[in-house]
């Protein structure tokens, strides 16, 4: 019986839906990747050493530029499981994803992916956009090549 439920199990998570990526004709994205003060930490702090770096830093601009009559809502969520930002759509905005510092994002001590949801009102996701880190140092959106960093 247990191999039963387990065959049930691993055929009914592999026919989860794949939710579509959205329309690139419906967004512009801007990565705006720029030196930033980072604040010593709270260790450099407690030990005398306040000695701010100046970093790369990773942030992207994406101006939804059409929204669809179904689309009620667009959810960030981090890699991680987090819920970074949700939004009511109404009309078109620019959603501000900062990822961080691009040493902490190559340390694992940021998340490296986002995914992006837009659902409708009963919460069903309708589209997705995804940014992603990989471990080569290079920038992906919607699992194409962006840049390096």
């Amino acid at each position: 019986m247990l191999l039963f439920y387990s065959i049930c199990f691993c055929v009914l998570s592999g026919m989860q839906a794949i939710i579509p990526f959205r329309e690139s004709d419906s967004y512009d994205m801007k990565v705006e990747y720029k030196l930033k003060e980072k604040p010593a930490s709270l260790y450099q702090q407690n030990n005398g050493t306040l000695e701010n770096s100046i970093l790369p830093h990773l942030e992207l601009a994406i101006d939804i530029t059409s929204i669809e009559p179904e689309e009620f809502r667009v959810n960030v969520m981090s890699g991680q499981g987090g819920e970074v930002m949700s939004k009511r759509l109404k009309k078109p905005i620019t959603l501000t994803l900062s990822l961080g510092f691009t040493d902490d994002i190559f340390d694992d001590l940021k998340p490296d992916t986002y995914h992006i949801y837009f659902s409708d009102k009963d919460g069903d996701i309708l589209s997705q956009l995804k940014v992603q880190v990989k471990k080569d140092k290079s920038l992906h959106f919607n699992d194409r090549f962006v840049r390096n960093l």
